[in-house]
């Protein structure tokens, strides 16, 4: 509970103060918590970035997420 409280005032931050336009979130593919999490705050899945991370000497395929100030409830 204590880190969806923590996201949904990170949107209200990033929307209300300092006026983004868009958020994005970028989990490795085998993330599930965290996209579940994502769609929970009303992110739009876009996609898979092909090789983009880099972690532990390899390069990983990233799902980029996204939310836009108008779709902001």
């Amino acid at each position: 509970v204590h880190k969806t409280t923590s996201k949904l005032e990170a949107r209200a931050w990033g929307f209300n103060f300092l006026e983004l336009n868009r958020i994005e979130a970028m989990v490795m593919l085998e993330n599930l918590a965290s996209m579940k999490l994502l769609n929970k705050l009303g992110f739009s899945e876009e996609g898979i970035l092909k090789e983009y991370g880099f972690w532990k000497g390899k390069f990983h395929d990233l799902r980029i997420f996204s939310l836009l100030k108008k779709d902001y409830k």
